[in-house]
């Protein structure tokens, strides 16, 4: 409120903010608990709510409006993370008035309530197993909708993110973005992140957009573009990362080097020889490390045995600017 109020004020106008308890710290007065510890979010006339990163917090407030009053919101809570319906929350509408009401219960008991767009809705700590959402790191590849079941290996994305070094905040691109796998995992993680996808294909923009709402991103966007022209539009990376390879893979290397900000980091993944020749070549005073992995996974093999059978091996080539 007080931000908008100065955009609004006029030279020669005087603002006096007079302080006071927020909303929250009512609540928790009138239940009896410390409230140092909670994450405040806001649904307020926000397209898309960061489910992932508020319901992996063990409190957290959110302020409702319209149309996501307290009691829709236990809804899409739920609808998000159905394994949330049990967990402990309370809706409380219209604080310090004369139809003030406060209701505890379980996301799915308080779902079927109505209060009024002048609510919050609180979630409490809830220690049962699935009732968290889980880290989004090296996600199974089923989660994931993909074209032709092209998808980076749940190991190598997780490999592949430790090697970004990710920063809590700044921009990271995801340069060739596929699925969205690597970029969406990497802003699932760190939600102060920007987090930048491009993919030359249209037709997958739509299946990556699903994949971000199914992790509950709102620190991602992906555009269709071709690298390395498409670049020049997007803000200076502090992180970049480069998968596949194909004619342009130098340029593409060079440009997303230039770019990035003063201490970033560039990561690519090499599948084919040729891929991996470049890259071993390129930029070599800025290399800071390759890495080849062999991933084996158990598979069935003569009716009842087993065996470990490898997929593709993936090289990492990591490059750092002074």
């Amino acid at each position: 409120m007080g931000g908008t109020l100065r955009s609004l004020a006029c030279d020669g106008d005087r603002l006096e903010f007079i302080p006071a308890p927020t909303a929250f710290q009512a609540l928790f007065h009138r239940l009896g608990m410390p409230w140092d510890r909670a994450r405040c979010f806001s649904a307020h006339s926000t397209e898309y709510i960061p489910w992932g990163e508020i319901l992996a917090q063990p409190l957290a407030v959110i302020y409702g409006g319209h149309p996501f009053t307290a009691c829709r919101l236990a809804a899409a809570a739920m609808e998000f993370h159905p394994s949330a319906a049990g967990r402990s929350a309370v809706a409380a509408q219209c604080l310090g008035m004369a139809d003030e009401r406060i209701l505890q219960g379980t996301l799915a008991e308080l779902a079927r309530e109505e209060c009024s767009p002048t609510s919050m809705l609180l979630l409490l700590p809830d220690n049962r197993p699935g009732a968290a959402p889980v880290l989004p790191l090296g996600l199974p590849a089923d989660f994931y909708e993909k074209e032709n079941n092209l998808i980076t290996a749940e190991e190598v994305r997780a490999v592949i993110l430790s090697k970004l070094r990710l920063p809590a905040w700044g921009v990271l691109w995801d340069v060739g973005a596929g699925s969205g796998s690597i970029g969406l995992e990497a802003a699932a993680l760190r939600p102060g992140l920007s987090v930048y996808g491009l993919e030359r294909q249209a037709g997958r923009l739509e299946l990556i957009r699903r994949n971000c709402r199914k992790l509950g991103c709102v620190n991602y966007a992906c555009m269709q573009g071709e690298a390395p022209e498409a670049l020049d539009a997007l803000p200076k990376p502090d992180r970049s990362f480069t998968g596949g390879g194909g004619a342009g893979l130098e340029s593409i290397m060079q440009a997303c080097f230039d770019a990035l900000n003063p201490g970033g980091l560039l990561v690519a993944s090499a599948v084919t020889t040729e891929s991996e020749h470049l890259l071993y070549g390129w930029n070599a005073a800025a290399r800071t490390g390759m890495f080849s992995l062999d991933i084996a996974s158990e598979s069935p093999i003569a009716g009842t045995y087993h065996h470990l059978r490898h997929g593709n091996r993936i090289t990492l080539f990591t490059y750092s600017r002074a």
